[in-house]
């Protein structure tokens, strides 16, 4: 299965909930490969780095690439591929939504941050099937701005996890 965590946005927790998710997997005995396709900041393969200087389960495989070709070929043999892309909406990332199975959308629930990523999930929805596609929601300050950011996301018909992240302030 391979999944990408992809956002017009940065900053939005993207390479958090993809660290979530191959951490949980690993836990449960699911072979897990990571793409990390922000070369610039890397930010997925430098936690990988510190990691393995732990006692913690490691991934077992985490690299940063800028050819998604070569990065799927390195995936084969793997239950579970994570595609962690930069903040922005590209070809690559859009190539990178095709060939996934399933495709993360992170946003932040202002508006600066939603009218952009909706806009980049219509762009999607022309290339791959809108059920594959899933808004999640974080650094959520009030229920109001969430039930706001719902609303929109809805409205746009696209679906949400009803769980979200609230930020810390």
């Amino acid at each position: 299965m391979k999944i990408a965590f992809i956002s017009q946005k940065g900053s939005v927790l993207k390479t958090t909930l993809g660290r979530g998710l191959a951490t949980e997997a690993v836990k449960n005995d699911i072979s897990v490969k990571v793409c990390d396709f922000d070369t610039e900041q890397g930010s997925f393969t430098h936690w990988h780095m510190r990691r393995l200087d732990t006692n913690l389960r490691q991934i077992d495989s985490v690299e940063s690439y800028k050819d998604l070709k070569k990065a799927i070929a390195a995936s084969k043999g793997y239950d579970l591929t994570i595609f962690d892309t930069a903040g922005r909406a590209n070809k690559l990332n859009l190539d990178i939504a095709k060939c996934a199975d399933y495709v993360i959308l992170p946003t932040a629930t202002g508006y600066d941050d939603l009218e952009p990523n909706v806009r980049f999930a219509h762009k999607l929805a022309k290339s791959i099937d809108p059920k594959k596609m899933i808004f999640v929601f974080t650094l959520v300050r009030t229920q109001a701005s969430l039930e706001a950011a719902q609303e929109y996301v809805g409205d746009a018909g696209f679906e949400y996890l009803p769980e979200s992240i609230r930020s810390k302030e």
